[in-house]
């Protein structure tokens, strides 16, 4: 099992690190994964009055959809406590479709950070840490990545698709139309 805890990223000032350090990954588009390596983006949302929606894109190395999912809950979460949910889903849903060589990409850089520290404490965002964590080993390879928020759409507009549906929705190889152009857009030019 090689599991890889560096993250390709400059420490910069702590105003910058508020809104994400900067990466590897072109400005606004999404960037291809090593090869051999699936590349899963996910994001959260938490929505006022409405609930908490989590979204996973998984993509190969020429940047195809393979599978999208979003679990969309009533109630409410911190955000730091939504996007490491949104990590646990797009590695549950790698396992469960069978693959075994992953990057999972995230705009959080506080839960990415903390993953790769494997940093241990006693609220519940510790159990949504240590559930990520366990899965780990069912893998050959995990990557923890941080991307830029405009590096991450296609996620993002996953985790808040229309309608509002509480409950789950996957999509495997199609995408749904309102989402393509996100998808396309990501990898102009790349």
């Amino acid at each position: 099992m090689d599991v890889v805890w560096e993250m390709a990223s400059l420490k910069e000032d702590e105003a910058v690190s508020e809104r994400g350090r900067g990466d590897s990954t072109a400005v606004g588009r999404w960037g291809k994964p090593s090869e051999g390596l699936w590349k899963v983006n996910v994001d959260a949302g938490v929505k006022e009055g409405m609930g908490v929606g989590l979204g996973a894109v998984c993509r190969d190395g020429d940047g195809r959809v393979a599978w999208a999912v979003t679990v969309q809950t009533a109630g409410t979460c911190c955000v730091q406590m939504a996007e490491a949910k949104a990590i646990l889903l797009g590695l549950k849903e790698a396992r469960r479709v069978g693959m075994r060589s992953v990057v999972i990409e995230s705009d959080c850089l506080n839960v990415v950070d903390a993953l790769k520290e494997r940093k241990r404490g006693r609220s519940d965002i510790f159990l949504i840490y240590d559930e990520i964590l366990l899965l780990v080993p069912l893998f050959d390879t995990v990557i923890f990545n941080y991307t830029r928020r405009d590096c991450n759409k296609l996620a993002h507009l996953v985790a808040h698709a229309t309608p509002w549906t509480i409950g789950r929705r996957f999509w495997l190889d199609v995408l749904p139309p309102s989402f393509v152009g996100v998808a396309e857009q990501d990898l102009f030019d790349i």
